[in-house]
């Protein structure tokens, strides 16, 4: 993948990535879809179900963060094999130094825009893993939010997905539905 000359203002998020994030999501996907597990879902109710959600969310997350470090290297390594720095460290870069100079606002801006696509494409890349992780996760335990809540008709995969999406959105998402739930039991 080659890359794109940092402090040209390149904003479009290459092809690659996308193609990359594509393929994890269908690969993690179909090995989900062939996962046998002995576990048997329990329904839950109320506040339990939301709990079992903000420990797979937050389990989530936690892998992810390591997988974002992970691929920023790895990702260097790809786009620029003469440097350890990936495209968007060295933007970032780019971007303070010509701060920190005073030159040319349009480098600066192009630099900004830079680091922008290179944050961009990781959050693809990490965003299909974090989906892959939870889709897989959520098919062996057999755990839908749907039917946790009390939506049991439709395909299974439905509730999967859907709960798949809300742990990979992070334990932050949760915390906060659960707060403005807490909130309306409240008042």
């Amino acid at each position: 993948m080659p890359n794109a000359a940092v402090g040209s203002g390149n904003t479009v998020t290459r092809w690659q990535y996308i193609v990359v994030a594509v393929v994890i999501v269908v690969v993690t996907s179909i090995v989900a879809a062939n996962l046998n597990s002995d576990i048997t879902f329990t329904a839950v109710e109320g506040i339990t179900a939301f709990a079992i959600l903000f420990v797979l969310s937050t389990a989530v997350e936690r892998v992810v963060e390591f997988v974002k470090l992970i691929l920023d290297i790895v990702l260097a390594w790809f786009n620029k094999p003469d440097t350890s720095k990936s495209r968007k460290i060295e933007a970032l870069t780019m971007v303070r130094t010509l701060s920190a100079t005073a030159a040319s606002s349009d480098a600066t801006a192009n630099a900004a825009k830079d680091a922008k696509t290179a944050s961009t494409e990781l959050l693809l890349i990490s965003s299909a893993v974090a989906f892959g992780l939870s889709i897989m996760l959520i098919s062996y335990c057999k755990f839908s939010l749907l039917a946790a809540i009390g939506f049991t008709d439709g395909d299974e995969w439905i509730g999967f997905t859907v709960t798949a999406f809300a742990i990979m959105g992070g334990s932050t998402g949760v915390h906060e539905i659960l707060g403005r739930i807490q909130k309306q039991t409240t008042t």
